[in-house]
């Protein structure tokens, strides 16, 4: 490590996220377990089609950008990240074509995938 990059870093302090992370989450679990009325019912077939498929397209472009920054560091660990982002955009693909009626969103809108 450079000295301008450990110049940034306190090597004391300690990092806070993981608890605040932690917190936050224990803290919506307690809310919903008072109040169960906040728990919401949502569903939305093309909306969940749209989602999902954004999503498996996200997990391509991050599987092709760590291939590609794989092949030119020849690192066969981020070739092995690179297949982990790529078999996630799969499954989530597949997952977002094999919803029904999501061959035919306009369907859904109008109420008649039910």
């Amino acid at each position: 490590m450079t000295e301008t990059a450990r110049a940034g870093v306190d090597a004391g302090a300690p990092t806070l996220w993981p608890g605040l992370a932690f917190l936050v989450g224990a803290g919506m679990l307690v809310l919903l377990l008072l109040h169960p009325g906040f728990d919401e019912s949502w569903e939305n077939h093309p909306a969940h089609f749209w989602l999902v498929l954004t999503a498996a397209s996200l997990s391509v472009g991050l599987g092709y950008a760590v291939g590609a920054a794989a092949r030119r560091r020849r690192d066969a660990r981020l070739l092995l990240v690179s297949l982990a982002f790529v078999s996630a955009a799969a499954f989530l693909g597949l997952h977002a074509l094999g919803r029904r009626g999501s061959q035919r969103p306009s369907a859904c809108c109008a109420g008649r995938c039910r």
